[in-house]
């Protein structure tokens, strides 16, 4: 079972912003946005926004195709669901 509590804040809000921004192209579902844009978007600091990114990729809730491209996980896909219930 996958533990949702650190999702109530600053991490659930940065997975929400990465998978409501996906696209598809050439048959890949990602997220073209960097962690500039995601502090700029959710009002963090760069570097927030760089740790809370780096747990959530350690975590396996998103993954980085290349810098400024996320993928959300499975993972990531059930919590969102989860608190959006």
């Amino acid at each position: 079972m996958i533990n949702t509590n650190i999702f109530v804040t600053e991490y659930y809000k940065v997975l929400k912003l990465i998978y409501s921004h996906q696209v598809e192209l050439a048959g890949e579902i990602y997220s073209p946005v960097t962690q500039e844009e995601i502090g700029k978007e959710l009002g963090f600091s760069k570097v927030k926004a760089n740790s809370i990114v780096k747990e959530l990729i350690e975590k396996e809730f998103i993954t980085c195709l290349i810098r400024g491209k996320y993928i959300v996980t499975d993972a990531g896909i059930e919590v969102l669901k989860k608190i959006n219930l």
